[in-house]
């Protein structure tokens, strides 16, 4: 499990490569438009996999219940 200093710092990380490419947007350059892309992209899949991890403790904290995993992603 990731812990609370290694969200800290991949947060932090992430945070500072977002203000540099600011930065370089702010001056009009292409390239850095398509980094900001990029780094979005790579935050998405950050939160995406912080949730399913987090999911999946809470599901094995109670007991694995089989089938509650298809039923939490099935629309009610």
């Amino acid at each position: 499990m990731e812990s609370i200093v290694d969200r800290k710092q991949t947060v932090g990380s992430l945070l500072a490569k977002a203000n540099q490419y600011r930065n370089y947007a702010q001056m009009g350059d292409r390239e850095t438009a398509e980094r900001i892309l990029v780094l979005t992209e790579e935050l998405k899949q950050w939160a995406q996999d912080r949730i399913r991890g987090r999911a999946r403790e809470i599901w094995e904290e109670n007991g694995q219940p089989e089938g509650k995993g298809l039923r939490v992603l099935a629309p009610s």
